[in-house]
């Protein structure tokens, strides 16, 4: 997946979880700050995001990454590494 498609996928995981319209969620909202999340909520989106795509992130720090860019960003160099093919076909 590239950068832009993670970047569009999580945006619509945080928009599903918040019940906002997906032009509500920028690249750049904050989940605490602008979202209200706490660390259970982000917690809760990142396993959503991980059990769609198939994975399981190895690092903690990524709970630290709040905004759909800076998620994305991670996750493009994680599942590169991993060598990633795409979301499984039972999702």
């Amino acid at each position: 997946m590239t950068k832009s498609e993670l970047t569009s996928f999580i945006k619509q995981e945080i928009a599903d979880r918040f019940e906002k319209p997906l032009d509500a969620i920028s690249d750049d909202t904050d989940l605490i700050e602008d979202m209200g999340a706490d660390s259970l909520e982000m917690t809760e989106i990142l396993v959503s995001i991980e059990d769609k795509l198939g994975v399981r992130f190895e690092d903690d720090t990524i709970a630290l990454l709040s905004t759909p860019a800076k998620l994305a960003e991670f996750m493009e160099s994680y599942l590169a590494s991993i060598d990633y093919h795409g979301i499984p076909t039972n999702v």
